[in-house]
């Protein structure tokens, strides 16, 4: 049962971070690591032309952070 967890797990966070075309499927390329990346007050929304079919879509780009807490700085 873990196992299967895991897999649907790695499965579901490998696709989060992929952009695939709503019109075709096909998986944007990111050799050159140019999905989109927002800063603090800029729209997290962009417009995209797929590689494939060439049709536009729209990418929302969703941002979580984590956080590791010590007493000292050495504990980080």
């Amino acid at each position: 049962m873990f196992e299967e967890e895991m897999k649907r797990f790695e499965k579901r966070y490998k696709e989060e971070r992929e952009i695939k075309c709503p019109h075709c499927d096909t998986i944007q390329e990111n050799d050159d690591y140019q999905y989109p990346i927002t800063y603090h007050g800029e729209p997290s929304i962009s417009e995209f032309d797929c590689q494939e079919c060439e049709k536009t879509f729209f990418v929302k780009e969703n941002v979580s952070r984590t956080y590791d807490v010590g007493t000292t700085e050495g504990e980080l």
